[in-house]
């Protein structure tokens, strides 16, 4: 939760508006798994980074990654080891992921423990919001 929230605080300052499920979608009246679908599927939500090292967000991924409104906004992180293309895993998760890979692209394999040469989650969440928000200014999304 520290590490999405100082990535919220580095987008914010480059006047990107992020959200954090945890935080932006608590509510008292309705489930905060039917908020987080509506937002997530709303037009003027461009990206929707999830990074898979809990089961709520590998669920919330399940659950979204062929969503006709959602899945084309997805950006799937996920440990090195566990990327259909450079990891080494077979689980079910990792065919999905490879699943959505062929469908939309986005899977990003990340190291954040600095063993290998991938970047960390991080530097990828930053370089493509941040090209993101460059092409959408150019017209060209």
């Amino acid at each position: 939760m520290k590490k999405r929230r100082k990535l919220d605080r580095m987008l914010e300052e480059q006047g990107i508006l992020s959200l954090i499920p945890e935080d932006d979608f608590v509510s008292d009246d309705v489930a905060p798994s039917l908020i987080e679908e509506a937002v997530l599927e709303r037009a003027d939500v461009d990206l929707i980074f999830v990074d898979t090292t809990s089961w709520g967000s590998v669920t919330e991924f399940v659950q979204f990654h062929d969503k006709r409104n959602i899945a084309p906004k997805l950006r799937v992180l996920t440990p090195y080891e566990y990327h259909p293309i450079y990891g080494n895993s077979t689980g079910y998760l990792t065919d999905v992921y490879l699943n959505h890979v062929v469908k939309y692209g986005h899977v990003y394999a990340y190291d954040d423990e600095g063993k290998s040469v991938f970047p960390t989650s991080e530097r990828i969440v930053i370089t493509i919001t941040m090209r993101y928000r460059k092409l959408v200014a150019l017209g060209k999304i």
